[in-house]
């Protein structure tokens, strides 16, 4: 999808949203490569045409990529607990135990066991 078209879907500014694109190429979101065209059309996924494997695969065989990923993941698990928690006060009363699957850094289960009175909580990652 060309910048303009992506920028007249989202009704923003297009300077401002190649600035964004711009940083997110720079960081390794995304490559600025011929190949991620058409990719919707044969069912390739984009990153996947970029880097030749999948988003978890490449995070897995890249500690940087990864921690990046998981730094991401963290800040908008920081972010939507917090609403969840102000909006939504007495969603986890009556828990005494609270298990993260798969969690990451923990970020998300911490800010709610901290807002939990006596609520314990257990992270499992892979």
């Amino acid at each position: 999808m060309a910048l303009s078209e992506l920028s007249s879907t989202l009704g923003c500014v297009p300077f401002s949203l190649d600035r964004i694109m711009r940083f997110l190429v720079h960081r390794h979101f995304f490559k600025e490569e011929p190949t991620i065209q058409g990719t919707a059309a044969n069912g390739t996924a984009a990153f996947e045409a970029a880097y030749g494997a999948d988003l978890w695969k490449y995070a897995a065989a890249n500690p940087a990529f990864n921690k990046l990923i998981d730094d991401a993941m963290a800040c908008d698990a920081g972010l939507a607990v917090s609403a969840i928690i102000e909006s939504c006060p007495k969603v986890f009363d009556g828990l005494k135990t609270l298990v993260d699957v798969g969690g990451g850094n923990g970020t998300a289960l911490g800010k709610i066991v901290r807002k939990g009175e006596g609520l314990r909580g257990m992270g499992l990652c892979p």
